[in-house]
């Protein structure tokens, strides 16, 4: 409420209080001093005082920011080639064998073989692969043969090829081994005209040089792995009832560290969002500044291999593919970000002197108001003094402390009201935020620290199989499966 002094009753008083002046002025030498007010004056009562709430701080958040880096690498046309592909005749899938590298070979990562830089073990990972190679060719249409049948088969043709008649020789042994088949049959040929054998014989003769010509030459002791050759491999699956239409010759498959990659994430959607959503984020160096890329290490994994038709020893299909890390599996960086109120003791500083202003005004209005009654009392009170002097002197400082009072009031006042009518405008918009963001984390955790824990070694070897399995699928997706 603003004060005003200026009415009539107030004007009126003044002018009784100049009176009163003027007769001191005069030399009155009354000694008896007359009340100015014959009623107490009326005080305008303090304007009602509203603070300005503290603004509540925003408690510290904690966020995280998580970038996918994961991406689908699918072969390109340079990577593989069909000449045809495969066909599906007589309407059944093409069947298949698989040949697998025949060793196994712990090395860098140039190796042409399963390579073994992996928490399972070598028998254990050529199995993961081959099982996974099994399954991506299953997908794609084939007919995959299990590999044992047609070892037992070999088998049982080499054994064969080892019995030989009690009238076999080490000569006739060496020329079968070299494929001299033409010449043993010959010289049988002439005991038979000579006499020396009967035709029984000779017909036993031939069966056994026809069994070496499908077992092989050799008839040496043969190691426990039948198939650990392609030739084998191929003269298993093209005799006999049960037979194969095509190979596919595994000449690569392995997974070693690809090394540290830095990747750039100024420019990636979910890092712009979140500074979107976050005011006064930046890039940079320090640590509440977020990084322009992040450092991470990846594995890489490469499939190598070929299609050949039994039959013909055509290569119908090749092809090479390589993926990393991120081309396989949900391949996350997150950041932790602690994001605090950066200017709190500014905006509620300046709101809090706003409010004790405003109790300082009122605290000096109560005390001019206190006054200025006791004035107003003093001045309505008849009063005698020993002399005239006195007495005006008295009245004298009397009106002019009135004066005052009431000046002071009304100004005071109206500071008051200015105040209150003028809050700080930084209540509109107050905050302005402060970030603390931690190092980059990573999953799967690639770091290969051998002190990794049990959990992170688990997912590690879940990683690698990912690998495996969709560099595998991939590139044998694009084979060719034509009917004929």
């Amino acid at each position: 409420m603003v004060f005003k002094l200026e009415n009539k009753r107030a004007i009126l008083k003044k002018f009784l209080l100049l009176g009163f002046l003027s007769l001191f002025l005069t030399g009155c030498s009354k000694k008896v001093f007359e009340p100015i007010y014959t009623t107490i004056p009326t005080i305008e009562s303090i304007p009602t005082i509203t603070f300005i709430d503290s603004i509540k701080i925003p408690s510290q958040e904690k966020k995280e920011l998580t970038i996918n880096l994961f991406a689908e690498k699918a072969p390109i046309k340079e990577e593989y080639i069909n000449k045809p592909g495969a066909k599906i005749k007589q309407g059944k899938p093409p069947s298949i064998l698989i040949a697998i590298p025949q060793d196994v070979i712990v090395s860098g990562k140039n190796q042409k073989k399963f390579q073994v830089n992996t928490d399972f073990g070598a028998e254990d990972y050529i199995n993961q692969a081959e099982q996974t190679i099994e399954h991506a060719l299953l997908r794609h249409g084939f007919n995959v043969l299990d590999r044992s049948k047609f070892e037992a088969k070999l088998r049982d043709i080499r054994d064969k090829a080892n019995i030989k008649p009690w009238y076999w020789n080490d000569w006739t042994a060496k020329l079968l081994e070299s494929g001299e088949y033409a010449v043993v049959k010959q010289e049988y040929q002439n005991q038979f005209e000579e006499g020396t054998i009967t035709g029984l014989q000779l017909t036993e003769v031939v069966n056994v040089i026809e069994k070496y010509k499908i077992g092989g030459a050799s008839t040496k002791k043969r190691e426990n792995d039948e198939m650990n050759d392609i030739a084998e491999m191929i003269r298993a699956a093209q005799i006999g009832f049960d037979r194969a239409d095509y190979l596919l010759q595994i000449n690569e498959v392995s997974i070693y560290q690809a090394g540290e990659k830095e990747i750039l994430i100024k420019d990636l959607p979910e890092v712009k969002q979140f500074l979107e959503d976050n005011k006064g984020l930046e890039f940079g160096t320090t640590s509440n500044t977020l990084p322009f890329s992040v450092t991470t290490s990846w594995l890489k994994t490469t499939f190598n291999a070929k299609l050949i038709e039994i039959q013909t020893g055509s290569i119908v299909w090749i092809g090479s593919h390589e993926i990393e890390s991120n081309n396989a599996d949900k391949t996350i960086i997150t950041f932790k970000v602690d994001k605090s109120i950066a200017n709190d003791a500014d905006v509620n500083g300046r709101i809090g002197a706003h409010n004790k202003e405003l109790i300082l005004l009122n605290k000096e209005l109560k005390s001019i108001e206190k006054e200025l009654y006791s004035s107003y009392l003093e001045a309505s009170r008849k009063r005698k003094f020993e002399s005239s002097n006195e007495m005006n002197s008295f009245k004298k400082r009397l009106v002019f402390r009135i004066q005052n009072l009431e000046d002071s009031y009304l100004s005071t006042t109206n500071s008051l009201i200015k105040k209150l009518n003028n809050p700080p405008k930084i209540v509109k918009e107050p905050w302005k935020f402060s970030y603390n963001i931690s190092l980059p984390t990573s999953i799967p955790d690639l770091a290969f620290d051998n002190m990794l824990s049990a959990k992170s070694k688990q997912r590690l070897l879940e990683h690698k199989k990912k690998l495996i399995k969709t560099v595998t699928k991939s590139l044998i997706n694009t084979i060719n499966i034509l009917k004929e």
